[in-house]
């Protein structure tokens, strides 16, 4: 299987992260100047300091979304299929796969994070409304 898990997500509650279930994405942030990234990196980009592991909230705010409607070379996810930008907190913005088309989404509307498998080998995180 492949795919972030577990080593970027992890399950709402803590434990792992089940297909389907709501999940938490592991970022990293910086003791020293506060900048939060995803996916984690062990030094901050901005001051070159050690960063520490901070999970994102379960929820965030929808920024955008698009549909993806011809397949990019090798995909394994079926066409068409939606993306969005999530900002969590107002720290960071995560791209990443929505659970249903564009058709009915809002720009601002709170979606929660959760762990999908798009295709029979792919293993993600994924973005639902709420």
């Amino acid at each position: 299987m492949t795919g972030l898990l577990p080593a970027q997500m992890v399950a709402a509650d803590g434990g792992a992260p089940v297909v389907g279930e709501s999940a938490r994405l592991l970022a990293s942030q910086c003791p020293n100047c506060g900048r939060t990234e995803f996916p984690a990196r062990e030094q901050c980009p901005a001051c070159g300091e050690p960063s520490t592991t901070a999970p994102l909230p379960s929820e965030g705010r929808l920024c955008g979304f698009t549909a993806v409607l011809h397949p990019p070379p090798g995909t394994e996810v079926p066409v068409p299929y939606g993306i969005g930008v999530v900002e969590f907190d107002g720290r960071v913005r995560v791209m990443g796969l929505l659970t249903q088309q564009i058709d009915g989404l809002d720009v601002d509307q709170r979606v929660g994070t959760v762990t999908l498998q798009p295709a029979a080998d792919v293993v993600t995180y994924g973005f639902q409304p709420l």
